[in-house]
């Protein structure tokens, strides 16, 4: 495989994953909101605005250690393939974590949900 192809899917897949993070935002709909609802409203996304910058760094930290790993490499085989698909996949899974933690900061608590035996 052509190493610059390579590079370029990579780069696509950390780039989409980046812009994902921004879907993690979102205002409640209200109906003739003041400025001091709106304000309110956005300030109670301070869990997902923490969340997105913590993502954001994690990502452009993998991004940059990648450019740095694949400067190195020579070629590219299908096991390298293979395992930057399992890294990208991985990446393309921070947004969900990053909006689910951006919804519930705090939950810490055990569910109530018991098994039956």
């Amino acid at each position: 495989m052509n190493k610059a192809r390579f590079e370029a899917f990579s780069d696509g897949v950390f780039a989409f994953a980046v812009t994902l993070l921004v879907l993690g935002f979102g205002l409640l709909s209200m109906r003739n909101p003041t400025n001091l609802d709106v304000t309110r409203s956005l300030l109670q996304l301070w869990p997902n605005l923490l969340a997105y910058g913590l993502s954001f760094g994690v990502i452009g930290i993998m991004w940059q250690n990648h450019h740095a790993l694949f400067r190195l490499v020579e070629r590219v085989d299908r096991m390298t393939v293979f395992l930057n698909l399992l890294l990208l996949g991985g990446t393309a899974f921070i947004p969900f974590a990053t909006s689910t933690l951006g919804a519930y900061p705090r939950s810490r608590r055990r569910s109530s949900l018991r098994v039956r035996r």
